[in-house]
């Protein structure tokens, strides 16, 4: 057009302002930014505002707000705009006091300015501006639509306040599918799964059709449950009968939720049916793999994903690192944290050092691990820090364990796990009297415990089982059958470890201790509950102990039956005797 001597005007560039959106090029956007200068439109009202909006989505807040300050006239668009850009990069104060300025300057705002201002306090730090904001909303007699309502709804939950966006979601005039997407989501957000899934059952009784967004969420909260049952049931219903299209996003929710629910062979099943795939989902099938103690294939994936010409991102060396801490593939995941930085210049973040740590407690190589603690770039956080800790519990190294549970402790002094985890270290060393002393500290310093649970899934309704669980209805079919399949695991060679027993009291009673424990009592009430030959599938909130893998190494030889266990670290698969984990966990 240039070449052809016609000079641009202002149609023009809000066209090519459009295109560097699109492109998400900040580069050009600067260089329209100076054609519309050397135009002499740089004091065009529209254009200006449409600089504000260009710089805010090209990530540059910084020149938005040069532009802003420079304006001799602003209007509403240009205000919403200015908010809107500090509501979208996170700086929910200038985003706030923008607003209050606005309106010292006489003007009115309109509905997307609202959507921005509740946009900008929609965390945890805003909750008291955005309920300043929702009651100058009523104050005002805003008459808000359904958008307004969902974006109050939607601030309420990413500020933590679940009563008010609830109680808001209640008095909605109309309820669409947004809504119920964002109350889906809250619930979510803060690991309220199970109501998730009971709001799409509501949703759907009154005829609203869910959308991708919705079925996303959906995926989540089963995979968050371990719902095998309903993810099925939701997959079957939406792409098998309805025929949806299952985009990548979708194949990539369907493969992580099929996965976490420890039905590995749907998630390869996803994968393959995948006519083009992008490096989420190889990433995704990667972590599978790892998670499920197969890390060689997992490793093999990552090779062929190599041989595909797709260049691996940071993420999928971090679920490459846990295929090899998994697997305890010590020196593959040592060789592969080499080439990451030294062919694929990639700087390690703490999560791929965190990988490294685990590798190494893992392996039982507990001084590699706190070398590679004290020798990293940032300081460690609580998880890493834990990591050693309970590799310490597991192989007996009271001394590091010490060290390791005094630096958790700094970091956090009310959190029950350090705790907990030296008081089984002390135990299991006969450490008695430390055992007390730290239980008395626990109480003094009103340390939350941690207990733990399992959960099983018996036609789609949620069974929680403690230790020496008292409370279940069927709990005396439960302990029979516990009686029972002791006396079978035991003639068929199980031993009970009684070391595993942390309480000072005799052996009889240690092992009748072991037997209520939360695993042994999901399984049994599976087994009297299920259909023969039919897998069975449990969540445990905690790491499987050692006597209860052994158990179900031998139960599931007798009974005929797998049993996938989802751990707080991993999956386990028992099958004719064997674990998947290889006795690796």
């Amino acid at each position: 057009m240039l070449e052809d001597g016609l000079a641009p005007t202002k149609v023009t560039f809000l066209n090519l302002l459009d295109a560097c959106i699109s492109i998400s090029s900040l580069e050009h956007g600067k260089l329209m930014h100076a054609c519309i200068s050397g135009c002499g439109l740089a004091s065009d009202l529209a254009l200006a505002n449409a600089l504000i909006n260009m710089y805010g989505k090209c990530g540059s807040p910084e020149h938005a707000r040069f532009v802003f300050e420079k304006m001799l006239e602003r209007d509403v668009v240009s205000w919403t705009s200015m908010i809107s850009v500090c509501a979208q990069h996170g700086l929910h104060k200038e985003a706030i006091k923008l607003f209050e300025e606005m309106q010292t300057k006489g003007v009115k705002p309109n509905r997307v300015t609202v959507l921005s201002v509740l946009g900008a306090c929609a965390s945890p730090a805003a909750l008291a501006q955005g309920k300043l904001f929702h009651q100058y909303l009523v104050r005002n007699g805003f008459n808000y639509d359904s958008a307004v309502g969902n974006a109050l709804i939607n601030m309420y939950a990413k500020c933590g306040s679940l009563e008010d966006a609830c109680s808001l979601f209640k008095k909605l005039a109309k309820r669409d599918v947004v809504s119920w997407n964002t109350l889906i989501a809250m619930y979510n957000q803060h690991g309220h799964a199970d109501a998730a899934l009971e709001a799409f059952r509501k949703m759907q009784s009154i005829g609203v059709l869910p959308d991708k967004i919705t079925l996303l969420s959906l995926f989540e909260a089963c995979a968050s449950l371990a719902a095998l049952e309903e993810g099925t049931s939701i997959h079957a219903s939406f792409f098998d009968k309805q025929q949806l299209k299952l985009d990548s996003t979708m194949a990539t929710a369907l493969l992580n939720m099929y996965g976490k629910c420890g039905s590995l062979e749907d998630s390869r099943c996803i994968f393959n049916s995948l006519a083009e795939r992008d490096v989420v989902s190889w990433n995704s099938m990667i972590v599978t793999y790892a998670q499920h103690g197969y890390g060689l294939l997992g490793l093999q994936l990552f090779s062929m994903m190599q041989d595909g010409y797709l260049e691996p991102d940071n993420i999928t060396f971090i679920a490459v690192l846990s295929a090899c801490s998994h697997s305890g593939l010590v020196q593959e995941g040592i060789h592969y944290f080499a080439s990451m930085k030294m062919y694929h210049k990639f700087i390690p973040t703490m999560r791929h050092y965190g990988c490294m740590v685990d590798l190494f407690c893992r392996a039982g190589e507990l001084g590699e691990a706190e070398c590679v603690i004290t020798n990293m770039p940032f300081e460690p956080d609580a998880a890493i820090r834990m990591m050693l800790l309970s590799a310490c519990r597991l192989h007996g190294d009271v001394e590091r364990g010490n060290r390791a549970a005094l630096n958790l402790l700094e970091l956090d002094p009310k959190n029950g796990a350090p705790y907990l985890v030296m008081s089984n270290l002390y135990a299991a060393a006969g450490l008695w009297d430390k055992v007390a002393k730290l239980s008395e500290l626990m109480i003094a310093e009103n340390v939350d415990r941690q207990s733990g649970c399992s959960i099983v899934y018996v036609k789609n309704k949620k069974h929680v089982f403690v230790v020496r669980d008292s409370f279940h209805p069927q709990k005396k079919a439960i302990y029979a059958e516990v009686e029972r399949l002791s006396r079978l695991t035991k003639q068929a060679g199980y031993v009970p470890d009684l070391n595993l027993e942390l309480h000072n009291t005799e052996e009889e009673q240690k092992e009748k201790l072991l037997l209520s424990h939360s695993e042994k009592l999901a399984i049994a009430f599976a087994l009297i509950s299920t259909p023969s030959k039919t897998t069975i599938r449990i969540i445990k909130n905690l790491r499987v102990c050692g006597d209860c893998h052994s158990f179900l190494k031998v139960l599931s030889k007798i009974v005929g039956r797998e049993v996938v266990i989802r751990d707080a670290s991993r999956f386990h698969h028992f099958k004719d005797g064997l674990c998947s984990c290889g006795d690796y966990w």
